[in-house]
């Protein structure tokens, strides 16, 4: 009986995806190119309109095959990053032509395009073609002008992609466009841009999360965390130490930090330093805790790198301690410090898709 129901619910939902019309295949996959626009810039109408001319509605050989709703061939294709096979180099070596066109095979297909005999790529889940259709036009530099378009304007985007070479067909361009029409896929756009729109107006600058480390002097070394936006300003932790033998100083603080612009920034510190005090003998006696302001400011002089939600840079930073002394004059002491941050975005896409 069980195996029964396995066999009939197959048939079925074979027929189903045969018989998918236009209307439920963008049903289908709207949420998941808006996702995408939201993302990487990319209209949803265009994502749409190729994977419909691309994969015939879901319904050609290399989406069924292979879930690949994009003709995209393989390009020294490796497997997408969610899917690829971990293979403990100590266990299980690929030395065998067995081992090796079995791991092929997981992420390649082949049929008949251009050539005979073609390779394109093969994904685990449809969403992750979609996903790699978003890498592959934001990461090739002969897509990028595609980025300066205005992003409601998918004539533009589609004579763009032919321009670029995504296609061979000498129609590609307006077959997007009647396809675009014929269903006002652009409404998808247009809705993705005012969700955009609502989120920059209640959050301006997405809330991160930054991690960083600091390298300069006085103090040698040390770890820190900040929370907050750019706009409106950024709350932080850190714990800082100089090592010499034995730490004779260390300091931790809370500071605030506002962006002037891109590169420049303004932070402030209010904490306390432990300074080493050297007795009359020369041995380590203990700490003198001292409170402290530090104004500072800061320069960013290189990002690492960045994706959606992820992103590192490097900054220069320059400011004075002023130590609060009991009975005694205050004293300024200058610093510099270089700072390697990691940052992760916090965003509210979902609330809406």
């Amino acid at each position: 009986m069980y195996k029964f129901f396995l066999i009939y619910f197959f048939i079925s939902f074979s027929l189903f995806s045969q018989n998918t019309t236009p209307e439920q295949y963008i049903f289908n996959f709207k949420d998941i190119a808006m996702e995408e626009m939201y993302k990487y810039n990319i209209p949803a109408s265009i994502t749409l309109s190729q994977s419909i001319i691309e994969s015939s509605f879901g319904k050609s050989k290399l989406a069924k095959d292979g879930n690949n709703f994009f003709g995209i061939k393989c390009h020294g294709w490796k497997g997408f990053k969610n899917e690829k096979h971990k293979i403990n180099s100590k266990k299980q070596v690929l030395k065998t032509k067995q081992n090796k066109k079995f791991l092929n095979n997981r992420f390649e297909v082949y049929f008949d395009d251009d050539k005979e005999n073609e390779c394109f790529r093969k994904y685990k889940e449809i969403k992750h073609s979609f996903r790699d259709h978003s890498f592959f036009l934001s990461k090739r530099g002969r897509y990028s002008f595609l980025f300066e378009l205005d992003i409601l304007d998918y004539e533009s985007w589609a004579k763009g992609l032919k321009k670029a070479g995504y296609a061979t067909d000498k129609n590609y361009s307006t077959k997007l466009i009647d396809i675009i029409d014929k269903y006002n896929l652009n409404s998808y756009d247009e809705e993705v841009v005012k969700k955009k729109k609502y989120d920059q107006e209640i959050f301006p600058k997405k809330l991160t999360f930054l991690y960083e480390g600091v390298f300069g002097l006085p103090s040698f070394i040390g770890l820190g965390t900040l929370y907050g936006c750019d706009k409106y300003g950024q709350l932080g932790f850190n714990l800082q130490v100089t090592p010499f033998f034995v730490f004779n100083s260390y300091s931790y603080s809370l500071f605030l930090e506002t962006r002037i612009n891109k590169i420049l920034g303004l932070g402030f510190k209010r904490g306390v330093s432990g300074i080493n005090v050297i007795g009359s003998s020369g041995f380590y006696s203990g700490y003198e805790n001292y409170f402290f302001n530090a104004p500072y400011i800061n320069f960013k002089v290189g990002k690492i790198k960045h994706d959606y939600n992820k992103y590192s840079y490097l900054l220069f930073r320059l400011g004075f301690y002023n130590l609060e002394i009991d009975n005694q004059q205050d004293i300024n002491v200058p610093f510099v410090e270089f700072v390697y941050r990691l940052g992760f975005k916090k965003t509210n896409r979902h609330l809406l898709f």
